[in-house]
């Protein structure tokens, strides 16, 4: 996702709304991390958005319709879950940042 002209948060909005059909609003999207990648001067940012009410209601019935646009192979997961994947970014900073974000207790 290469776009120089819209800034990180911008970025994310709009793929939220791409994938999943959710117009976020953009004062409760919260940076998590910043990493640099091994990739000459590209950087992954990693945000948290916490979804309310009706947005959690009507993402999850869309979810389990599977009725998505890009993100067909999304789904609600847990902690434990996320860290049983294989990301494609520097997860093992990601999580702690994660747990520390949502007030986990951390091992």
């Amino acid at each position: 996702m290469e776009d120089n002209s819209n800034s990180p948060a911008e970025l994310a909005i709009r793929e939220m709304a791409e994938e999943v059909d959710l117009t976020a609003d953009r004062h409760r999207l919260e940076p998590l991390s910043l990493y640099r990648t091994g990739r000459e001067g590209i950087a992954d940012y990693v945000f948290v958005y916490a979804l309310n009410d009706d947005e959690y209601s009507r993402l999850a019935e869309r979810v389990s319709r599977q009725n998505l646009n890009e993100g067909r192979a999304w789904q609600f997961m847990g902690i434990d879950q996320i860290k049983g994947l294989d990301l494609a970014f520097e997860q093992d900073r990601i999580i702690p940042d994660l747990e520390q974000r949502l007030g986990m207790d951390i091992d």
